[in-house]
């Protein structure tokens, strides 16, 4: 169910006195859940289909994942089925190799409710009960504007265009 929060500081622990942060969650919205196994199967199923048509055209040369040990390999208590995550994948993805693991713990793009866009990138955080998918993916290249210049001045343009101008002064680890 869906829920919005009419008054942040009953759900705010402070650990000091400064309560300056907690303006910051009046009006937020809170999303409760419930584990429930076969639903977990059906939003892999939908999501593995969501990166197929995402990445539809793309080149992928393999895949990795990481999936929460409470989702397998072994059929458990919420889900009913051995390597369930694997398995949705590999029906997704049949050409594409993939080689992964369990854990405690996945690391990966915010897993968020209602996400329409599956294929992303940033945002990492770590995560429980969930499946991180990492996709090779063969970059497209304008051949005719593509050039090869890894001097300091070519790094610095780049990072300049990439993080803007506000660059440390001492670029004694960019010239090493």
């Amino acid at each position: 169910f869906y829920v919005k929060v009419q008054f942040a500081s009953a759900f705010l622990i402070f650990a000091d006195e400064n309560t300056s942060d907690s303006a910051s969650l009046l009006d937020a919205e809170l999303d409760f859940y419930v584990l429930d196994g076969t639903a977990c199967m059906e939003d892999m199923t939908e999501s593995v289909n969501k990166l197929k048509e995402q990445t539809q055209g793309e080149e992928i040369l393999g895949a990795i994942m990481i999936s929460c040990n409470g989702r397998g390999p072994e059929p458990g208590f919420l889900i009913p089925e051995a390597m369930s995550d694997a398995t949705r994948f590999s029906k997704s993805f049949p050409d594409v190799p993939c080689l992964g693991f369990y854990a405690g713990g996945e690391i990966g793009p915010m897993a968020l409710a209602g996400n329409e866009k599956i294929f992303q990138t940033g945002r990492a955080a770590v995560q429980g009960f969930t499946a991180v998918f990492a996709l090779f993916i063969v970059p497209k290249i304008d051949k005719p504007n593509y050039q090869l210049n890894d001097s300091i001045d070519s790094v610095r343009q780049f990072v300049v265009s990439r993080l803007g101008p506000s660059l440390p002064t001492d670029t004694t680890m960019m010239s090493n």
